[in-house]
């Protein structure tokens, strides 16, 4: 059975909801990385996606690979996003880029 494309103001709850969770900084850089994960996959192109919502799926599609080089590079899975320098202020930088229009250009 084929599933069908989830309605776009599905899609934008749940990636607000993944950004608001990694924005409060309490998952673990291993929760984060698993919550990114789906996001890494291109949305389906028959989601009409308002920009905002596709800015956000870039958003925590390009914070996938950064916070698995953060493991590779020694940091501990269990640590807290709120733990890692830099980490959470380029997060809620590029949100804050997101939610006045801009979208979002990269890190």
């Amino acid at each position: 059975m084929i599933n069908p494309t989830p309605h776009p103001d599905r899609l934008d709850a749940e990636a607000l909801s993944a950004l608001r969770s990694l924005l409060s900084g309490f998952p673990s850089l291993q929760r984060a990385h698993d919550t990114t994960r789906r996001y890494t996959q291109p949305a389906s192109p028959d989601a009409a996606l308002a920009p905002a919502t596709r800015a956000r799926h870039y958003l925590l599609a390009a914070l996938h690979p950064v916070l698995a080089q953060f493991m590779a590079l020694g940091i501990p899975a269990g640590t807290m996003l709120h733990d890692v320098p830099l980490l959470l202020a380029s997060i809620r930088h590029a949100d804050k880029q997101i939610r006045d229009g801009h979208g979002f250009a990269g890190f």
